[in-house]
């Protein structure tokens, strides 16, 4: 065995992403630009020139000949000890047949996190440090809803069927952490509050996480009590709001699956 084909793209490869029906794959490198490329026959099928650093890059999950680049440019670091936060970010729907930019979603400020929900009738976007979440229409780009929170970051997850968004704020002034909403109407469906001696939701990597079946959802906290720091993960029925079961872990938890 070995390599069987390579392409040279003559830039770094920042993003990279398959169809959800092979053999198509999109690449997005530092210059800015998204080649679609049937691996099958070794061929790339279209290369389409953006402004800036492609990262991430999305395909439509629901199989639409769609998929979704951000770019983003500007400066994040920090001057002379003082930090700085200049990044730009910009939302393009790409026609993967045609390689035309169908939409443009553009922000002054970095896009963190970006999920296609799985049924690909919403796109939900938050910005870096804030806590709102933003669902996009991805036919046309307009916002659908805005879930507003009070918190400095967030998280979230779609439910597998893609009808119901989890969110989780790592800071919260009002106490509640965890919020089912749903995505069609903005609803609230269920609010958690953060357990006694948590400080913070967890940073630690993906700290949300839905059953397959979608009944159930597991989150972790912070928790700290005594002096002894550990993180607690608590698994909620979704229907109910209950809590199903927690447990504590001794060490930083870095995936839920």
């Amino acid at each position: 065995s070995g390599c069987v084909w390579q392409l040279d793209h003559g830039s770094p490869i920042v993003s990279l992403a398959c169809s959800p029906e092979p053999p198509l794959v999109a690449t997005g490198t530092e210059d800015g630009l998204i080649r679609i490329v049937d691996c099958a026959n070794q061929v790339v099928l279209q290369i389409v020139p953006l402004l800036g650093r492609i990262r991430p890059l999305l395909w439509d999950p629901s199989g639409a000949k769609r998929l979704v680049a951000v770019c983003c440019g500007g400066f994040l670091g920090s001057e002379n000890g003082v930090g700085r936060d200049e990044q730009w970010s910009c939302i393009h729907s790409v026609n993967v047949e045609s390689g035309v930019v169908e939409w443009k979603f553009n922000l002054q400020k970095r896009v963190s996190p970006l999920r296609w929900s799985p049924n690909g009738k919403f796109i939900a976007m938050a910005c870096h440090r804030e806590a709102d979440v933003w669902l996009l229409d991805p036919s046309s780009g307009c916002v659908s809803h805005i879930i507003r929170q009070s918190g400095v970051a967030v998280y979230f997850a779609w439910s597998p069927a893609g009808d119901v968004l989890a969110t989780i704020e790592p800071c919260c002034a009002d106490g509640v952490h965890l919020r089912l909403v749903e995505a069609s109407s903005g609803r609230l469906l269920h609010e958690f509050k953060c357990p006694e001696h948590v400080e913070h939701s967890s940073f630690s990597g993906e700290v949300i996480s839905w059953s397959p079946s979608g009944r159930f959802l597991a989150v972790v906290w912070c928790y700290d009590l005594d002096e002894e720091y550990s993180e607690l993960v608590r698994v909620f029925s979704v229907s109910s709001g209950k809590l199903r079961l927690q447990f504590h872990c001794d060490d930083h938890v870095r995936a839920l699956s």
